[in-house]
């Protein structure tokens, strides 16, 4: 892993990591400069016709037992996925139901969407 140096994310100023795996799989890590969060990850696949992008975006982090979590998952790649988690923290507890009570699956020509719902 090394410092690719910085870029923009929407609104949000990040440090940019890249390298490779043993597979020969490209990395790039985007942190927020400011929280340290993880924004972004790019994996790129090299195959025989072309290298394969894949972009997983990190969003709407919370809180959940001291530890900031993101609750929005945006994979992008070839077909788009995101994987939306809304959870339920009682105000007196930190912990969080691992209940799932809902799943809702909506999908399009483009996109799929899946959202958990726990409480």
């Amino acid at each position: 892993m090394s410092f690719a140096g910085t870029d923009k994310i929407n609104d949000r100023e990040v440090y940019v990591l890249r390298g490779a795996t043993a597979d020969n799989k490209r990395h790039r890590l985007y942190f927020d400069r400011e929280t340290g969060w993880l924004l972004r990850r790019v994996i790129t696949t090299p195959t025989v016709l072309a290298n394969i992008p894949e972009q997983i975006d990190f969003e709407n982090y919370r809180e959940v037992d001291g530890m900031k979590l993101p609750f929005t998952i945006r994979i992008t790649s070839i077909d788009r996925f995101v994987l939306q988690l809304n959870a339920h923290v009682h105000r007196d507890q930190t912990e969080c139901w691992g209940r799932c009570h809902e799943i809702q699956k909506a999908s399009s020509s483009n996109s799929q969407a899946i959202e958990i719902a726990t409480r």
